[in-house]
């Protein structure tokens, strides 16, 4: 019995030893929460073939007829880290004395300018189907001024063949030159 009393004092007192031990080693904790955003700006260049060249000249055409830029127009995802969707968008054509109307067909003072992304081979004049650029935006998806290449989803870096096909008025009332401005805009893909 005594021997048993003894276990128990010993089992008691080490008990006691280890309670004390672990109070002496515990400690409080803390935590802290970190938080980051990484924020490029969204940006494309756009040039004709080289990187001073911002515009491309059609020349001289007649009423009613069709012509395709003879070089690709360079589209590049130049955000240094972000994915991009673009759109694209053009105005009415302006000039000194009477401006062309942008439209889906070509009419008086009424043009029709289409776009697809193509890469550096000039896309046939059928490969243009239905992609009429409007005054107003639209996305360049893989259904929409695509064709081999699109806007959705460009990483950063990349860069995209763009093609303009251009249909003239079927009767003006002036002859001055006229210019058309187009728009691509980027916003954030993926």
């Amino acid at each position: 019995m005594i021997a048993k009393e003894m276990f128990k004092r010993i089992l008691i007192t080490a008990g006691f030893i280890l309670t004390a031990a672990f109070n002496c080693f515990s400690a409080s904790t803390g935590t802290i929460t970190l938080s980051v955003t990484v924020y490029p700006e969204l940006q494309i260049d756009v040039w004709y073939l080289n990187t001073a060249v911002s515009s491309y000249d059609f020349g001289t055409l007649g009423v009613s007829e069709t012509s395709i830029t003879v070089s690709s127009i360079t589209v590049k995802n130049s955000s240094n880290g972000l994915t991009e969707d673009w759109y694209i968008r053009a105005t009415d054509a302006k000039g000194v004395e009477t401006n062309w109307t942008l439209t889906d067909s070509i009419g008086t003072n009424q043009y029709k300018l289409e776009a697809l992304l193509s890469g550096d081979s000039q896309p046939a004049l059928s490969s243009f189907d239905g992609d009429n650029l409007t005054t107003t935006s639209q996305a360049m998806t893989s259904l929409k001024f695509a064709d081999g290449e699109n806007g959705e989803n460009v990483s950063s870096g990349s860069t995209r063949g763009l093609w303009f096909k251009i249909s003239t008025p079927s009767e003006v009332s002036s002859t001055s030159q006229k210019t058309i401005w187009v728009t691509i805009v980027a916003s954030q893909g993926g």
